[in-house]
This record gives structure tokens, sequence and C-alpha cells, in this order.
């Protein structure tokens, strides 16, 4: 599985790889660790994480939102188990 970051440019970079062995639980959980690294290691702190499965470039990814109002992270694939996938 890999964890994403998109910045406020609109550019997609990969942070992070997690294993795909792991339940869906257990890589959401890597993956917010990974997620509050990054943040962290540049000072932003995160006041809430919300999570949704959309749809991105035809690949179904969860998005990661930690209140920036332009910069999001995203798994592949989903690690959300939620039916809804956003377009």
């Amino acid at each position: 599985m890999t964890l994403y970051f998109k910045g406020s440019n609109g550019n997609m970079r990969e942070i992070a790889q997690i294993s795909d062995s792991l339940s869906t639980e257990e890589a959401r959980a890597e993956a917010l660790q990974h997620i509050k690294k990054f943040c962290d290691d540049r000072h932003f702190h995160i006041y809430y994480v919300r999570m949704w499965n959309t749809k991105v470039k035809g690949k179904k990814m969860t998005t990661f939102d930690v209140g920036s109002h332009t910069e999001f992270f995203y798994t592949d694939p989903i690690v959300f188990n939620s039916e809804a996938v956003e377009e």
C-alpha cells in the first residue's frame, strides 16, 4: 500500500509504503502514524482527521483531511470501510 501527500500546488508524492499484509484497520492506523509524523516534522498541528473514499485518476483511494484547506493525504488502496466513493 502507498501513502501519498498532495500539496497545495496539486502535486502528489509518495511519503510511505505500508505492508499489504496488514488488515484494513491496521493499515489505516499505520497510515495515520505516518501522517502524524509527516505533520509533526513540518510543525503542522492536526486539529481533526476526516476520511472518505474517492477516485484519483481512476483509482479508488481513501482521502485523509487533517485540517488544511489545500493539502490532503491519500492511501492506495482504500482503507476506509465505506460503500460510498466520491467522484
